[in-house]
């Protein structure tokens, strides 16, 4: 019933090796998006567009722990909490899975849009998120526990691709820096974007 597409900030390598072995038995992974320039710029407020999926927005759902990732696609994208690991019980992937079963289930019975479905779902909630940009925008959330803790989660987290994108940036320029000889620098193949890799995830039903 959907086409699943793994959409992450995160280099080609270790997207791959993410969907290797985490889409082992099913193969229910169709495509990967990984970083690159054609959308990810390495500077807060970066987003995904959905249009460069080539896909019909009325049947493309995409799931998010960035709320600047769907800036410009806010009816077509659902806000989940950041997973850290630890020992509490999470619940996301299970309430998930129930959004997009009543979601298919509606679509097929009654023609009901992805923009018509999370506006309406009371599955989800409408609030309003700080951003990595500095300002604040409406999403919709899935907050299975607690939608004030939900916010307040939002309102501290920190934008791990970003920060980690800056720290080999610095590490670069030290490097280059430190250095008596000419560095000499390719600019890698651009790459088309339906097999590109990247970590939210984008379904069509």
């Amino acid at each position: 019933n959907c086409e699943a597409i793994v959409w992450t900030a995160g280099v080609k390598a270790y997207a791959q090796a993410v969907v290797r072995n985490i889409d082992t038995k099913y193969e229910a992974i169709s495509h990967t998006v990984y970083r690159h320039r054609k959308w990810f710029t390495g500077v807060a407020g970066y987003n995904k567009d959905l249009t460069l999926l080539g896909r019909n927005l009325d049947t493309t759902l995409i799931i998010e722990n960035t709320p600047d990732c769907v800036r410009g696609n806010e009816t077509n994208g659902i806000l989940v909490a950041d997973y850290e690991g630890g020992e509490l019980t999470d619940n996301t992937l299970p309430a998930i899975l129930a959004l997009i079963t009543d979601l298919v289930e509606r679509h097929n019975k009654e023609g009901i849009t992805v923009p018509q479905y999370i506006q309406t779902s009371p599955l989800l909630s409408k609030q309003r998120i700080p951003t990595d940009a500095g300002d604040t925008m409406y999403c919709f959330c899935l907050d299975v526990n607690d939608s004030e803790l939900f916010k307040m989660q939002k309102e501290q987290r920190q934008n791990k691709d970003l920060a980690n994108n800056q720290q080999r940036q610095a590490a670069a320029a030290a490097t280059v820096s430190s250095s008596a000889q000419p560095v000499r620098t390719s600019t890698p193949q651009s790459r088309g974007v339906a097999p590109l890799t990247s970590s939210a995830g984008a379904y069509t039903t």
